[in-house]
């Protein structure tokens, strides 16, 4: 019942209770002309709770339908996750770290470890913007038609780019939807790398195609959750449960009018006030993206994303220094103890 103070719900039910009032209202002179002395012929039957039972199955069948859902959902942006994880590995300790062996070399050094450097920053930078961009898509489709994100539940998701990269983003996620921003993002990181493997900064061979693999399949998983990220539910359905709420609404003053008399009104308010109430949590349960406390929290897994790369960075820079030779010679020394917790 809280929502019907907002205003936008309360003008958008407030026609529908005046209706079902005035309805009660006539029912209630009419059996008061008759000195309340009023039995329907469906009193003894059960045929006021069909429609209740109707509703009561559709629902369930939604729920279980969005359950399934949540679970795609979750399985989805883990492959998506993986794709990443398993490019940003790939990339990472993939970078040379050869030490100069020509007096040329040694003198362009400084020069290779910042391009080195300012290639792994870019590199961090775009992966997190590609998964930001993308996982912002999936929540922005819980919002309803012409309903606005606030600043505090987008700040949840935020990546950095550029001046230029902030304007192409602006004009592609306006012109042509957010599917062409996820994808020219994803443009941008594999042309870093492609430059990266030209100049020599990565050491494989088919570090460039294996990165293009994974976006692929990175876009492929993102595709197959926006399948179910919709934010309300199908108008057949809707309708449907319509047409049963006001079948209730109809029948119920009559079943009532006996005993409440004067307050059959009420019967009426409670239940159109839960039928909206029932769509409302009903369309908030069809998206399993969003920003409520019961949505996969996606601003939380780019956030997590993005410290695995700066371990994953970590690590790779320590194997550079020969950390992986010493854990390999502490193996046949006494000084490692295992253990297993």
């Amino acid at each position: 019942f809280a929502s019907v103070f907002d205003p936008g719900v309360a003008l958008e039910i407030i026609p529908e209770i005046l209706f079902y009032v005035v309805y009660s209202i006539l029912l209630q002179w009419y059996c008061y002309s008759c000195n309340w002395q009023f039995q329907w012929s469906a009193a003894l039957q059960d045929t006021i709770y069909y429609p209740a039972i109707m509703m009561s199955f559709l629902l369930s069948i939604r729920a279980s339908d969005c359950m399934l859902r949540s679970q795609s959902g979750s399985i989805h942006i883990l492959a998506m996750e993986k794709e990443l994880r398993d490019m940003v590995y790939k990339v990472v300790t993939n970078v040379s770290h050869n030490l100069p062996d020509t007096e040329v070399q040694k003198d362009n050094e400084e020069l290779i470890s910042l391009k080195r450097r300012y290639f792994l920053h870019e590199f961090r930078r775009l992966t997190k913007a590609l998964l930001a961009c993308a996982t912002r898509d999936l929540c922005d489709s819980a919002l309803e038609p012409g309903e606005q994100l606030s600043e505090e539940a987008a700040v949840r998701i935020s990546c950095s780019l550029t001046a230029a990269e902030h304007a192409a983003v602006h004009v592609t996620s306006s012109g042509m939807g957010h599917t062409f921003r996820v994808y020219i993002v994803a443009s941008w990181l594999s042309k870093l790398v492609s430059q990266a493997q030209e100049e020599q900064i990565l050491s494989g061979d088919e570090i460039a195609r294996n990165v293009d693999y994974n976006l692929g399949r990175f876009n492929g998983a993102w595709l197959s959750a926006r399948q179910i990220a919709y934010s309300s539910m199908p108008e057949s359905i809707t309708h449907m449960l319509w047409i049963l709420a006001n079948m209730i609404n109809f029948v119920l003053p009559w079943e009532y009018v006996s005993v409440c008399r004067w307050m059959t009104w009420l019967p009426s308010i409670f239940i159109t006030i839960s039928f909206h109430g029932i769509i409302r949590i009903s369309s908030a349960m069809e998206n399993p993206f969003g920003f409520d406390e019961d949505d996969i929290d996606l601003g939380k897994m780019v956030e997590h994303f993005d410290e695995e790369m700066c371990i994953v960075m970590h690590y790779a820079a320590l194997d550079d220094v020969a950390g992986e030779n010493i854990y390999r010679s502490l193996q046949n020394s006494d000084n490692l103890v295992t253990s297993t917790f």
